[in-house]
């Protein structure tokens, strides 16, 4: 007879199978209502609560049969953390971004540069640590009038390690599962390869005193992001980021061009010369609510991008956000220059998948005893829906969109789906 070790169940291995059963007996309850040629019938609570898949017209394209599927989508941002239920069941493929020979992210110190590496499934953290030595400058400030006690207070409340939620209500909006709950993306049966594009945050001081470190991946980490995302046949790109600078005259844009192109833009624009790659760009936000849509500042720098590379204008799409009454939001930066190859799509009050919960971190020290980065040791984390506003939510529905249209119409390339877009 064989002698089956079987390992004893412990509560994690318990709340694993809890969740999965909980998955797989919400798989099988649910069962699509939408029917095809029937447009109406796409209308579902799930679809309603993102206004902006009416407002794009997606029930038609679902009407159609269309949903995305086969299609693989990437997006550079903050990461997205695919645990969230309304990315389960689906071909995900986490991109690897890293510095050559880099094993583990660490921060800047005295000593060393810092070394980036991420995997696209998590998010970015910000863990703000006063040690003792921080805490006992900021008391002795304190005790000679230097800092309020209130102040001394405030900092305090500031600490301890939090997620980015950004890159995953940007991945739900594009693309979160229709399943019965919540709600869903433009591309619903689409796939996703995302990127974590920023440098987790340390910041071991009050934010006056100006220390927060970060790292950033080199160029060489971006291609061999870009080779990932050949070998996963990924067709478009959503960037709901950019460089935060804003340009009022065609004078500041230019100049601001020509250093972003000899930069970032010989790697950005080799992803689409030389891959087809296209490209979707949030243009940017505006701190300022009493603008107009005349007054507005010009898309960014890397929105911009084709006006300094002609070559790039097939494969490049800016994006500005459009409020409840189809107009630019007062939020919006405008598409300016950008104008031949921008859009305009719904971005205010857009309901996404988000979460939140605490998290706990230690440090690694180096030789000199320097914080050189730090390890993820808990977290205890809700995963939800939220409302945010932005063109960083309104370039996600036109990825999706994007999507819809390449499982339409797969015998055109990428250039070709965006002019028809």
């Amino acid at each position: 007879m064989l002698d089956l070790k079987i390992p004893p169940l412990t509560p994690l291995t318990l709340s694993l199978m809890a969740g999965l059963w909980a998955f797989a007996s919400h798989a099988l309850a649910y069962s699509e209502q939408g029917r095809l040629h029937d447009t109406a019938s796409w209308r579902s609570d799930e679809f309603t609560s993102n206004w902006g898949l009416a407002a794009i017209g997606a029930d038609a394209a679902y009407a159609r049969g269309l949903s995305g599927d086969g299609v693989r989508l990437s997006l550079a941002d903050s990461g997205t953390d695919l645990r969230h239920g309304e990315f389960g069941a689906k071909d995900h493929r986490p991109i690897r971004l890293a510095d050559e020979g880099c094993q583990r992210e660490t921060i800047p110190t005295a000593t060393q540069s810092g070394c980036f590496y991420s995997e696209g499934d998590r998010a970015s953290i910000e863990y703000n640590d006063l040690p003792p030595k921080t805490l006992a400058m900021l008391q002795d400030m304190v005790a000679n009038g230097t800092l309020s006690s209130l102040d001394l207070h405030w900092y305090k409340r500031m600490l301890g390690a939090y997620y980015d939620p950004h890159g995953t209500h940007v991945a739900g909006t594009m693309l979160a599962n229709r399943d019965g709950t919540g709600m869903h993306g433009v591309a619903y049966g689409a796939n996703l390869s995302p990127i974590r594009l920023f440098g987790h945050i340390y910041n071991d001081a009050p934010y006056s005193l100006d220390r927060i470190k970060t790292v950033a991946a080199s160029n060489e980490a971006y291609v061999n992001a870009f080779k990932q995302m050949q070998e996963q046949n990924v067709r478009v790109i959503n960037h709901s980021w950019g460089i935060p600078e804003q340009v009022d005259t065609v004078e500041q844009l230019d100049a601001a061009l020509q250093v972003q192109r000899s930069s970032v833009g010989s790697v950005l624009g080799n992803m689409s010369l030389d891959g087809g790659l296209l490209q979707v760009w949030a243009a940017g936000n505006s701190l300022s609510l009493n603008q107009t849509p005349e007054s507005a500042p010009f898309a960014d720098t890397l929105s911009s991008l084709p006006r300094a590379m002609p070559e790039l204008e097939p494969y490049w799409v800016t994006v500005v956000n459009l409020n409840q009454n189809l107009t630019l939001d007062p939020s919006s930066f405008r598409c300016g220059y950008s104008k031949e190859w921008c859009v305009a799509a719904p971005g205010t009050r857009i309901t996404s998948t988000v979460f939140d919960g605490p998290i706990q971190v230690e440090n690694n020290y180096d030789e000199d005893g320097e914080v050189e980065g730090f390890n993820l040791i808990d977290e205890r984390l809700d995963f939800d829906y939220a409302a945010y506003t932005g063109t960083s939510r309104a370039a996600p529905h036109v990825t999706g969109a994007l999507g819809l249209l390449i499982e339409r119409f797969p015998y055109l390339d990428n250039p070709q789906s965006v002019t028809f877009y």
